[in-house]
């Protein structure tokens, strides 16, 4: 049904447009009336009608004005005026504000039925305009959402058969992949839907012009920009893109905590290709935890990351197992601090930053299952930290965000160790971490701990899974191989720094625990 509202100043020019024809038999619906122009323009916002009749003068917004303020809610609102004679030339003007048509007092009943068919089918023709833009919109996006999430849909497809099918009018160079990333407080913001819906009708705006082919895919935060261009047409994208970046942030200037960054994937050729342009504007995009929200992210502007920075992920890796292992609080702690401090003024990615730490609560947990510190709902625990570090929008939130779930986690462990022989266990592992290198027994660490021997060996291999000797081996081996990676120190002074005296044997336990010798695993760093 087609809703009608009825705006006039006289009481019965209302009563009389209402009981002149039959609304429901033509199809429509009155759903309001209004006495001025405040009130009409009340009732438009709160009944949403598809069409206004209206007096061309009346108190509060006279027509024109309330004509002009009601376009402003909805464009396709359709209005029919009343005017009388002495109001003709603003009859003429209201037709010039894209009025349909006027009818002039006295109403006449077949006059007022013409018109109101007439629009009636203006309406429904828009409406099955309307229709036929979505069905072709959500097919074009449809398309895309499998190309870029699933990895679907392409194979090889001749790009006339995709613009054929799927209603696109794609060339063949060039395509880009260009992400406006949405931050806020989630705390402050349950829903930002308006807000994204405002952001997307900014781009639409300003890139109309300009390339051949523009689509927009949401999803959550995200908004992706799908480009297809001329390469001559690159600099005005830019340009446009840079406006469109400023309005944005216009917007969002007085917004507390909510924050647009845009990220360009990789220029590609050929439409196959428009995968690695989405994937790198996703990588690209991480780089504003380590170098600021609000800006514009260029894929050409990347920076490999450095041998050095790849050392201190190395060493700090290596520390964080062997603290977790001995659940040492304090210099897990410190050592997150320290890592830091020490990656504070390097040229990193932010990709590769995320992507280490969650490299390095895979080996959390692996520790933690390994050790028997804990069994149950690693997968649910992995899959919380997962999600922290990849919505972590900045360098101190990921760092923070991460540690304190991971203290917690620890502290909660530690706890639960004090009900069984967990504690002596890592304490069994700290003398043996300091002791190495010496000709230490089942004996020496059974009397550090305060167990008998057979006990403590019984205990040991039931809480790590592996005997004392073994154990032993193991660390003896990896600081080996430490040595081997950063000296040029012999085999045999290795051998005997570790604590073999024979350095056959040294080799023997090396490659049980390495797969290869000592020479041929320092070959593999020369």
């Amino acid at each position: 049904m087609i809703k009608v509202i009825i705006a006039d100043d006289e009481k019965r020019i209302l009563k009389l447009i209402e009981k002149l024809i039959q609304w429901e038999k033509l199809g429509l619906q009155i759903v309001g009336k209004a006495n001025d122009g405040i009130e009409a323009i009340d009732l438009i916002k709160e009944k949403k009608p598809n069409i206004v009749i209206t007096d061309i003068r009346m108190p509060g917004y006279d027509g024109l004005e309330m004509i002009e303020r009601a376009r402003n809610i909805d464009e396709n609102l359709q209005f029919i005026i009343i005017s009388g004679y002495e109001q003709f030339e603003y009859a003429k003007k209201a037709i010039e504000f894209g009025v349909k048509d006027y009818l002039l007092k006295p109403i006449n009943k077949e006059k007022l039925i013409k018109t109101l068919i007439n629009v009636k089918k203006h309406i429904k023709k828009n409406i099955d305009i309307e229709i036929i833009k979505k069905d072709v919109n959500l097919i074009r996006v449809s398309f895309l959402n499998n190309v870029l999430f699933k990895n679907e849909g392409l194979n090889n497809t001749n790009i006339y058969k995709i613009n054929e099918k799927y209603h696109f009018s794609f060339i063949e160079k060039y395509f880009n992949v260009v992400l406006f990333k949405i931050d806020y407080n989630t705390k402050l913001y349950s829903d930002i839907t308006v807000m994204n819906t405002k952001i997307v009708n900014i781009i639409k705006e300003n890139l109309k012009l300009g390339v051949n082919e523009c689509e927009i895919i949401t999803n959550k935060n995200n908004i992706y920009l799908i480009l297809n261009y001329k390469l001559k047409q690159l600099e005005n994208i830019e340009i446009l893109i840079q406006q469109v970046h400023q309005k944005i942030i216009e917007y969002i200037i007085g917004i507390k905590n909510f924050q647009v960054t845009i990220a360009y994937g990789s220029q590609v050729e050929k439409i196959n290709d428009l995968n690695i342009s989405f994937n790198s504007s996703n990588s690209l995009i991480e780089d504003r935890i380590l170098y600021g929200k609000n800006r514009i992210y260029k894929y050409n502007e990347v920076l490999p990351i450095k041998k050095e920075v790849e050392d201190i992920f190395y060493i700090f890796f290596k520390r964080f197992i062997k603290y977790v292992e001995m659940l040492d609080y304090a210099k897990i702690e410190y050592s997150f601090m320290k890592f830091k401090q020490d990656i504070s003024n390097m040229p990193l990615r932010g990709i590769n930053l995320k992507d280490f730490f969650q490299e390095l609560f895979k080996a959390y947990y692996l520790v933690l299952k390994n050790n028997k510190f804990k069994n149950n709902n690693l997968n649910k625990e992995h899959k919380e930290i997962k999600s922290i570090i990849d919505n972590s929008d900045s360098i101190d939130g990921l760092f923070s965000d991460s540690l304190q779930y991971l203290l917690e986690d620890i502290n909660s462990i530690t706890k639960k160790s004090f009900q069984n022989n967990m504690i002596e266990i890592i304490k069994a592992k700290e003398f043996i971490e300091k002791n190495y290198m010496e000709n230490i027994k089942l004996e020496d660490v059974g009397n550090y701990i305060g167990f008998n021997p057979s006990y403590f060996s019984s205990v040991f291999k039931k809480e790590t899974g592996t005997s004392f000797v073994e154990y032993l081996s193991m660390v003896r081996v990896e600081k080996a191989k430490e040595l081997l990676k950063e000296s040029d120190l012999k085999i045999q002074d290795i051998s005997s720094m570790i604590g073999y005296n024979d350095s056959k044997y040294f080799t023997k336990t090396f490659i049980k625990y390495s797969g290869l010798k000592p020479n041929e695993y320092r070959k593999l760093f020369v």
